[in-house]
């Protein structure tokens, strides 16, 4: 338990208010112990070859429940083959064991506890740096997606005077017999028998009339504030939330863009948001976004919200570190402005984002 104790001592390492303000939480050693019991303890004894047995941790922190994985795949194999050699121990390593979080540090605490893990077993080396990665795959700005490599969505709904209703399928031949392939899946979700929906529905359906306008979206969960605006018509599923504007104006859309992602919106939402998760994320739904502060005198600083729209429009392009950071320290100096905050304000919320952005990637 010496290697664990190292582990749960590098969460102590975050004060009270960090963990408030980045969403940091871990889980308790009786969770990871009964989550390992209906998970690994089953599946370790399914598989022929424990090499293609895989766990991963996508916030795993220090890697406590990896070296929980790490003691239980090596028991499996002790009681079956009774010793357990370097070379079987070093297989798990670089086999087994995979790990995500956004704290770049917390990775490399969970690197070198899991080394230190297979120490007694002998192993005195092990490549386990590819296994291990810092991630929060969605960017600001600007949306990602690729038609060569990304899904496509077949939407089997119209919407008639503001309600949304499933489309007959017998208008569209091609879409029916692709779906009908997969009609056993489909038709297996209770929820929607019970609730008297079509088979081939989706469960939780936005307005198609949406998809074409200019809107911004955010993802549900996201360690600082991602909003990017779409003008492509883009399909939203249920694991972003996105804001429709009355001006459909590209000026307008750019400009709150840019405020979305100033710091001090960021600062509000942590300061303000009690719904904080794993790793130091938050949830961004419509209601939190609903009560982001607006300053009136955006109306009728028409120069200001010019140069925050072109600022935005730059950054939807832009690749630099550098470049990337002198538009939104612009930006962000703009915002305070808009706002009349005072240089111990503004100093204030550069301190407090600082911290809590100390072990993100770049």
């Amino acid at each position: 338990m010496i290697i664990e104790n190292i582990a749960r001592a590098y969460e102590a390492t975050y004060t009270a208010s960090e963990r408030k303000l980045s969403g940091t939480h871990y889980t308790p050693d009786n969770v990871i112990g009964y989550i390992i019991e209906k998970t690994i303890d089953v599946g370790i004894n399914c598989v022929d070859d424990f090499r293609q047995f895989r766990v991963i941790d996508p916030a795993c922190g220090s890697g406590l429940f990896l070296l929980k994985a790490f003691d239980v795949i090596c028991a499996a194999r002790l009681k079956k083959d009774g010793v357990i050699s370097p070379q079987v121990a070093r297989a798990v390593l670089e086999n087994c064991l995979y790990g995500i979080d956004i704290d770049a540090a917390a990775i490399t605490a969970a690197q070198q506890s899991l080394l230190q893990k297979a120490e007694k077993f002998g192993v005195r080396h092990a490549k386990i740096t590819s296994h291990f990665c810092t991630g929060d795959a969605l960017d600001r700005w600007s949306i990602q997606w690729q038609s060569e490599k990304d899904n496509f969505v077949l939407y089997p709904h119209k919407e008639i005077n503001g309600k949304v209703l499933p489309v007959d399928l017998n208008l569209f031949p091609h879409a029916k017999k692709y779906l009908h392939l997969h009609r056993e899946k489909l038709a297996s979700r209770t929820y929607l028998q019970e609730a008297g929906r079509r088979w081939y529905e989706i469960w939780v359906h936005q307005s198609p009339m949406d998809f074409s306008k200019i809107k911004i979206i955010t993802p549900d969960i996201s360690s600082t504030n991602r909003f990017a605006l779409d003008r492509k018509g883009f399909f939203v599923n249920g694991t972003c939330f996105y804001i429709i504007l009355k001006d459909q104006s590209l000026e307008t859309n750019f400009a709150v863009l840019a405020l979305l992602n100033s710091k001090l919106i960021e600062y509000f939402h942590k300061m303000t948001n009690g719904n904080v998760l794993y790793a130091k994320r938050f949830r961004y739904w419509s209601t939190y976004l609903s009560q982001y502060p607006v300053p009136k005198s955006l109306d009728s600083e028409h120069a200001l919200v010019q140069k925050l729209a072109d600022h935005a429009r730059r950054l939807e392009t832009l690749s630099l570190p550098n470049d990337i950071r002198e538009l939104e320290d612009d930006i962000d100096r703009m915002v305070y402005n808009l706002f009349e905050l005072s240089a111990s304000e503004f100093n204030e919320i550069e301190a407090t984002l600082k911290r809590n952005r100390l072990a993100q990637p770049e």
